[in-house]
């Protein structure tokens, strides 16, 4: 048998100090497995890599530390840091946010009965028939018919120079954690979403059916690489016949007369700008401050 083992795990590249995920087991007995779950702050989204593990013991008298070196080839995908968001500020105005208010107000509210049917596994307790249920002696649920929700794309700059400053470099994480919380404090209330932006190359992805179905765009902005040449004005014009007619989040950073000219075509469509780097954004948005 092993006996005080400690565990330690780290990401690449990384100098010994910086080590992240520890574990300790007291015993480990002759050809025994164990599973052991860890806990760890990773500051960087993206990909990271690992690659060795370090066993430690003091054992058995405390007086010397014995180490070795285990290679252990792994990886994971960091999400973006999620903040504090305030969206009744970016919704003011206009036919677009009584739109927007009356379909917030109904989230979890009324919705059309449809049907009965027969229980399946992951249906929601709540809605089980519980007279129905009696009557035919299985568990029987309510069907309704959903309402159809309008969609909100988000538009995210993503353009770095050959060599960006610490402030660009700054928004442009900023940037990406906003259209991380923006997707997910929309699909809580219900909202199709439509992510695009050039990761270098571009990308277009639509979720919808609640926060549970966010991990594509979440990744796809965990894993974003910038690109060199096109902006914010170009990824609009570009995408723009393809978006679904709704309100439409552009998000980036710098001066706003920098912009080309993006007017709404409609009472369909409705943009709203949102610059990161500007003071009253500040006020709407927000990261921990350990990740900031």
């Amino acid at each position: 048998s092993s006996f005080s083992l400690h565990l330690i795990d780290q990401p690449l590249p990384s100098p010994p100090s910086s080590s992240l995920f520890h574990a300790s087991l007291l015993r480990l007995a002759p050809g025994q497995s164990l599973s052991l779950h860890v806990q760890g702050c990773l500051t960087r989204r993206g990909q990271q890599e690992f690659q060795q593990v370090e066993i430690r013991t003091r054992f058995p008298f405390g007086f010397f530390e014995k180490s070795r070196l285990l290679t252990i080839p792994g990886s994971l995908v960091v999400l973006p840091a999620l903040g504090e968001l305030d969206l009744v500020p970016l919704l003011r105005g206009g036919e677009a946010q009584q739109q927007w208010q009356k379909v917030v107000a109904q989230r979890g509210g009324e919705e059309e009965f449809h049907s009965l049917r027969e229980y399946r596994s992951g249906d929601n307790p709540r809605r089980i028939h519980w007279r129905s249920s009696a009557r035919q002696q299985r568990l029987m649920v309510r069907e309704f018919e959903q309402e159809e929700r309008p969609a909100v794309s988000i538009l995210l700059d993503t353009r770095l120079s050959g060599q960006p400053t610490p402030q660009e470099q700054a928004a442009l994480e900023t940037a990406i954690s906003f259209a991380a919380t923006l997707t997910l404090r929309l699909l809580e209330r219900g909202f199709q979403v439509t992510l695009a932006a050039y990761t270098p190359h571009l990308t277009v992805q639509t979720v919808s059916g609640g926060p549970q179905k966010a991990l594509p765009v979440l990744k796809t902005l965990a894993l974003l690489v910038p690109n060199r040449e096109r902006g914010i004005g170009e990824l609009y014009q570009e995408v723009r016949p393809v978006l679904p007619a709704g309100t439409r989040f552009l998000v980036f950073w710098g001066e706003e007369d920098s912009l080309p000219q993006c007017s709404p075509e409609g009472r369909e469509e409705r943009i709203i700008l949102c610059n990161v780097t500007t003071p009253a954004f500040a006020t709407l948005f927000s990261l921990p401050e350990q990740v900031s």
